[in-house]
């Protein structure tokens, strides 16, 4: 599970869900991001990886049949890469917004406010594009080194911080 970061500080346990899988999120995911104990609304699960040039966030869907692939016994489920260029990046923001609002949230905001990455998808590639803006800008919400326990809000403000300085570089 994403409870536990990996060793560097380019990385970490992630949960994440794309902008298509928020706004087709149904009363299972809502009672689960608002019951105590659980994680915020995510559909993925695995790390985040900082590169000099991308984010790379990989992982599995939390509900996905195990991955069907020749030798694998089944004890696996499906492999998720998502990899965003850094050319790519529209924005960075800490919050909430139309699609992941703060009623999504069971503390309404006041400990958990997801990271949001909107970047452009590359021409010809499929996703959730955002049928409102024209330019093909998709989003991904996600939390890094959340622990619904002990510590709900993560390091999202830390990383925050870190897109910002990424992205000036």
């Amino acid at each position: 599970m994403a409870t536990t970061a990996p060793p560097t500080t380019d990385e970490a346990a992630a949960i994440w869900s794309t902008k298509a899988q928020v706004l087709d999120r149904n009363w299972l995911d809502w009672l689960a991001a608002h019951t105590m104990f659980l994680f915020p609304l995510h559909h993925c699960e695995g790390t985040f990886s900082l590169t000099p040039t991308e984010l790379v966030f990989t992982g599995f869907h939390k509900r996905d049949p195990k991955d069907p692939q020749p030798g694998n016994d089944g004890g696996e489920a499906a492999r998720v890469v998502i990899r965003i260029s850094k050319a790519d990046i529209v924005d960075v923001v800490h919050g909430f917004d139309d699609a992941f609002s703060v009623w999504q949230e069971r503390t309404l905001g006041l400990s958990y406010k997801p990271l949001i990455v909107r970047f452009r998808r590359p021409a010809g590639s499929t996703g959730s594009a955002d049928p409102t803006d024209g330019e093909g800008v998709d989003a991904i919400y996600f939390g890094l080194n959340v622990d619904p326990i002990k510590k709900r809000w993560g390091d999202n403000a830390l990383f925050k911080a870190k897109l910002d300085d990424w992205l000036k570089a």
